[in-house]
């Protein structure tokens, strides 16, 4: 249904809040062709709000406004509030009379009870809004005469008012927050080394029992003399470093402290030797072709490395090791700011076979 809007007449309504409400408008054309709607509006932003005002027509020339004295009770006291009221006929919808609606509480003083009706006297109005069209076409061109003369263009028809400009959509939601890369694992410490305990010294003999007198007990003999205490045992030699270290049950360490080391590319050939360090650093100055991580420990034994590149202001490509697999198959790209840092950490349990990579921080 096409809809246009259009105020050729103003009427202010005003009525008292808990009472019904009755209104007549006295039109001064047949209206029995056409339908009639309207409404107050209670709010406009952010959504249009609507309360609707019953119609109905009486004859060919009355319209009839209503509201319930419940409906009042639900409105509640408002001030300046617009209304309208639409006509419509042929598809076509056109707001005819509008104004502004007053519900006000029963003023102080005033004994008038909830049930009292309000009946606002019958309004001539006289409506001359013709209805409006879509555009009209366009006229055919008149034919070419002999001399080449076209043909006058057909009037065109008036154009419609333009239609209510619809409302903003919301905003979409932020998508989530990516997750932290995982901190490299700590070194192990090495053993402590277990001193022999001494052997325990020899108990002293036991004293000879005495004899028995004949009639009374005779004495106790005296008791014999406690053995010496063995030697302590050598204490045992603590190793400077240890391969493999088995622990059963529960053991304390100290202060872990990992190794770091400094590799260059050469030819565009990096190689990280694991059995040396477990971090470390790189100065970006050359694409690497060939990247290599060896001497990884061995299945099932779980593992993990740092590196740290630093930018010398180019941007450089890097070729990651076919083992090597990042988050979502996406290769990080590096920082080409000179002297900016790039931190990746890469962990294993196959023993190298396959490494995962994640980025523990950039531009650093």
């Amino acid at each position: 249904m096409a809809i246009f809007s259009q105020t050729p007449g103003e009427l202010n309504i005003k009525s008292v809040v808990g009472t019904d409400f009755l209104c007549s408008l006295n039109f001064d054309t047949n209206i029995a062709a056409y339908s009639f709607n309207a409404g107050i509006i209670l709010n406009e932003y952010p959504s249009q709000v609507v309360f609707p005002i019953t119609t109905s027509k009486s004859g060919s020339n009355i319209v009839n406004l209503s509201l319930t004295q419940i409906q009042s009770l639900q409105i509640g006291a408002i001030s300046n509030k617009k209304w309208f009221l639409n006509w419509v006929k042929d598809g076509i919808k056109q707001t005819i009379i509008s104004g502004r609606f007053e519900l006000s509480n029963i003023p102080i003083g005033q004994n008038t009870g909830l049930n009292d009706n309000v009946n606002i006297s019958t309004y001539d109005v006289n409506i001359n809004v013709s209805s409006i069209s879509a555009i009209g076409a366009t006229g055919a061109t008149g034919p070419t005469g002999a001399t080449g003369i076209s043909g006058t263009t057909g009037a065109t028809g008036n154009v419609g008012s333009t239609g209510f400009t619809g409302s903003t959509g919301a905003t979409g939601a932020t998508g989530p927050v990516g997750a932290t890369g995982l901190t490299g694992g700590a070194g192990l410490q090495g053993a402590t080394g277990i001193g022999a305990t001494g052997a325990t010294g020899v108990s002293g003999g036991q004293g000879a029992t005495g004899a028995t007198g004949i009639g009374s007990t005779g004495a106790t003999g005296p008791e014999g003399a406690t053995g010496a205490t063995g030697e302590i045992g050598a204490t045992g030699t603590i190793p400077s470093s240890v391969s493999t270290l088995t622990i059963t049950g529960e053991a304390g360490f100290g202060l872990p402290v990992e190794t770091k080391a400094t590799a260059s590319i050469s030819a565009n050939s990096l190689t990280l030797n694991l059995s040396t360090a477990t971090f470390f650093v790189v100065n970006l100055n050359s694409p690497i072709t060939s990247f290599v991580f060896s001497n990884p420990p061995t299945s099932p034994k779980v593992f993990s490395f740092t590196l740290q590149f630093i930018a010398d202001g180019t941007l450089r490509g890097i070729t990651w090791p076919t083992s090597v697999r990042w988050a979502s198959s996406t290769n990080p790209t590096p920082t080409s700011t000179n002297g900016k840092i790039d931190i990746f950490t890469f962990v294993t349990h196959d023993g190298g076979t396959t490494w995962f990579g994640f980025i523990s921080g950039q531009n650093f």
